[in-house]
């Protein structure tokens, strides 16, 4: 398909999901819950139909996916954990054109090992329409429109956004999307920070422990120029300590939003910024204990996630496994999406060099796993400048040989730093199934500091 003709496709995709889209968290929990249970129905058939997993699974449990019909008989199914879709992921892709032109995408892998996760073209194109969902909820100036609000987004070179980004940049003409401006977490401060204040952006966003950091420095530092209208995170925790430096220091709002490789738009904080709004019609979630069980609002449960858009890789009744709580009241905001509490996003280790500067772990991901030799890996900062790399390879892989070729560049990313590589085995997870994949010391100075 020539260029122009990809790109009228994919604007006329985003003009036909736009309609409604600022709308739709505030219509009645009720008018979600049909909308939400039509798509499950859709999702469920067509699932059962094209995709192998599934098809399988129907069939072996002598389950008839009509009888599927909303959200809550997806507790009838199986819960999926993550190991299958590491174990096998083809089976979960659609057996469709859509499904086999999907773009792929790796999770980042907090269990350690990533899996791979099919995109179709028409819910990454989607994806821009349900933005707007957010843009009504930040401070920004008057006047501002979803195409002319500027973005700067600091992410790491193989990010999820950055391939999002080539697809949008084919299949859409620019009208169609917010100004961004992309910089990398391996970028040194004072050049973000230029970046900041030449682009002066309305919103800032990346990842939470990388945000409260570099704008704590740069504001030491007298490099804080431009303050945007509003911060965002993802991916990561933010302290709350952090959040209280960017809201009362910097006099900046803090927004969170939930989602995943494996759904691109889960939930989302709202003005109030204290509770969650799920994306119901885009991910059927549930709240299931350590058996399974489906846990009552107001009690922790792990997360489970239907994602009712996407026509590559699809995924029913899916352990994402983060822990939540469903709120037992509404919000007060009034949207009709209902909302989730006390939601626990991994928190990252920033790496502190002897030189003041930091390394983000998503700078470490990028040096060591975009190599397909590597299945885990943990970095453990001994000293200021001195690191073990437990590195463990896949077969044939000749350790010496790729300690070579390794070693000089993440030596370099960590200011020169000695690193001792170490081979190893089936590292084990972390509590909670996260898996730290960089253990750092605190900050030089800060409390806590020369454990």
């Amino acid at each position: 398909m020539r260029a122009w003709a990809k790109r009228l496709v994919g604007n006329l995709v985003v003009l036909a999901y736009a309609p409604g889209q600022r709308g739709l968290p505030w219509k009645t929990p009720e008018e979600i819950g049909r909308i939400r249970d039509a798509r499950v129905r859709r999702t469920v058939r067509h699932a059962a139909a094209f995709v192998p997993y599934y098809r399988e699974m129907f069939a072996r449990l002598r389950v008839d996916p009509r009888s599927i019909r909303g959200a809550a008989d997806l507790a009838q199914l199986p819960l999926v954990p993550k190991s299958e879709l590491r174990r096998d992921p083809t089976a979960f892709v659609a057996q469709t054109r859509e499904g086999r032109a999907a773009v792929p995408f790796s999770t980042s892998g907090t269990t350690g090992e990533p899996a791979v996760v099919r995109h179709s073209h028409r819910s990454l194109l989607a994806n821009i329409a349900y933005g707007e969902r957010d843009t009504n909820r930040m401070p920004l100036p008057t006047g501002i429109r979803r195409g002319t609000i500027r973005s700067l987004e600091i992410t790491y070179e193989t990010a999820t956004a950055r391939t999002v980004r080539k697809v949008y940049d084919e299949w859409t003409w620019i009208p169609m999307r917010p100004n961004r401006c992309q910089t990398s977490v391996r970028e040194p401060i004072e050049h973000i920070a230029g970046l900041l204040d030449e682009f002066r952006p309305h919103v800032l966003a990346g990842y939470g422990a990388y945000l409260e950091t570099f704008l704590r420095v740069t504001h030491e530092a007298g490099l804080l120029r431009h303050r945007p209208d509003a911060v965002v995170y993802g991916a990561e925790s933010m302290s709350e300590e952090g959040k209280r430096f960017v809201e009362e220091e910097l006099g900046v709002p803090v927004y969170s939003q939930y989602n995943a490789v494996e759904a691109f738009r889960i939930a989302f904080n709202c003005e109030r910024r204290d509770v969650f709004h799920v994306h119901e019609d885009l991910a059927a979630v549930r709240l299931v204990d350590d058996a399974g069980q489906e846990v009552p609002p107001g009690r922790p449960g792990r997360v489970v996630l239907s994602n009712l858009v996407n026509r590559g890789t699809m995924l029913l009744n899916y352990r994402l496994d983060d822990l939540a709580i469903r709120s037992p009241e509404a919000c007060p905001c009034g949207r009709g999406l209902w909302t989730l509490q006390g939601l626990q996003g991994r928190a990252e280790d920033i790496v502190w060099l002897r030189d003041g500067n930091f390394v983000h772990p998503r700078a470490v991901w990028a040096v060591l796993k975009g190599r397909d030799e590597v299945v885990r890996y943990r970095l453990v900062q001994r000293e200021v400048d001195r690191f073990d790399l437990h590195v463990w390879l896949r077969p044939a892989v000749d350790f010496d040989r790729w300690g070579r070729e390794i070693r000089p560049k993440l030596t370099s990313l960590l200011g020169g730093a000695s690193i001792d590589l170490r081979q190893a085995e089936g590292l084990d997870l972390q509590r909670e199934g996260k898996f730290r994949p960089v253990v750092a010391l605190p900050r030089p100075g800060a409390a806590g500091a020369g454990r």
